[in-house]
């Protein structure tokens, strides 16, 4: 009985322990800034801990590059562990290129063209 009660109490220390060291780890958030693109929640999480990346945005017209640690999109951001402070990630977009071919009804050939999203068409 001794034995057991000795095996307890350990257990019951270690447990102690354990849930006191976790409590001390700050939590740290991370915030999207999507730049026009669909919203995408925050990331709230333990510092150091595992964290995965979210769905990506949609932005009508453009193509979703990924996520930028900078307002200047020069340092993309790799979605491994949470930092150890706040936050805020930076979408990237490149706009969408659509081909238009024209059909001049028996006149002649006008060739295909290459035109942005959003703009016009000469």
């Amino acid at each position: 009985m001794k034995k057991a009660f000795k095996i307890f109490l350990n257990v019951f220390i270690l447990m102690i322990v354990f849930l006191a060291s976790s409590c001390d780890k700050p939590t740290y958030s991370i915030t999207f800034n999507s730049n026009g693109g669909t919203e995408i929640s925050s990331i709230t999480a333990v510092e150091k801990s595992k964290i995965t990346k979210p769905s990506d945005p949609i932005k009508e017209g453009y193509t979703f590059n990924g996520w930028y640690s900078d307002s200047s999109l020069i340092e993309p951001f790799t979605f491994k562990t949470m930092p150890s402070s706040n936050i805020t990630l930076y979408a990237s977009w490149s706009v969408s290129q659509y081909s238009i071919s024209f059909n001049s009804n028996g006149g002649s050939i006008v060739p295909p063209i290459q035109q942005e999203y959003n703009t016009i068409v000469i």
